[in-house]
Formats: structure tokens, C-alpha cells, sequence
């Protein structure tokens, strides 16, 4: 049985069929705080598993988003389905090698 979810877009919004696990791929996150170049230990992590989406929270912690850095990859299981996410989103920082492709903000 098909899930829903609601996409909104600028001018008007559509449904979306949601066929659960079978659509959903591993991601993981790691969110760095004053280190660009990721080559510390991460504040917050969230391991490679099968997610909808990515979120995370450490209540009583604030940080300006100028001090954040964020990895996320995502697993496609297969190199032409990661390719075509790639070319897709390159103008938006987005890299691939193989089935997996990542993004650095």
C-alpha cells in the first residue's frame, strides 16, 4: 500500500507516491562546528542507515550557521542512478564516486 507525502513547489503543490523502504536509500550526516575542512571529530553524527530525510538535535546547544559545516552521503546502490543524482545537482556542490554521492555545506 502507497504512503503520501505533500511536495510544495513555488506556483502549486502535487502528490507524491511513497512506496516506503523500498524508496528509501542509506544516508548519513555528520555536522562539523568551526571546521571546514572535516578533519576533526564531528558534534553530531548520524550513521549510513535508510532514511526519509536527515535530522538532527543536541537541546541547549546553539550555533550560528556560519560556524556549521555539513557531510551528508547518500548511497544509491547503483553508479548510473548516483551519476544522474551528480548531474542533476553538480551546480550545487554535489560529487559522487560509484553508487554514492555527497554533498559539503
Amino acid at each position: 500500500m502507497s504512503r503520501y507525502y505533500y511536495k510544495n513547489t513555488v506556483n502549486d503543490g502535487f502528490w507524491i507516491p511513497f512506496n516506503g523502504e523500498n524508496e528509501m536509500i542509506p544516508m548519513a550526516m555528520a555536522l562539523y562546528i568551526n571546521d571546514s575542512d572535516l578533519t576533526n571529530n564531528p558534534f553530531f553524527t548520524r550513521a549510513a542507515d535508510k532514511h526519509w530525510w536527515l535530522t538532527g538535535f543536541k537541546l541547549g546547544l546553539l550555533n550560528p550557521s556560519d560556524t556549521l559545516t555539513m557531510f551528508v552521503s547518500l548511497d544509491f546502490g547503483s553508479t548510473q542512478e548516483a551519476y544522474y543524482f551528480y548531474k542533476e545537482n553538480k551546480n550545487r556542490g554535489v560529487d559522487y564516486d560509484g553508487s554514492n554521492a555527497w554533498i559539503v555545506w
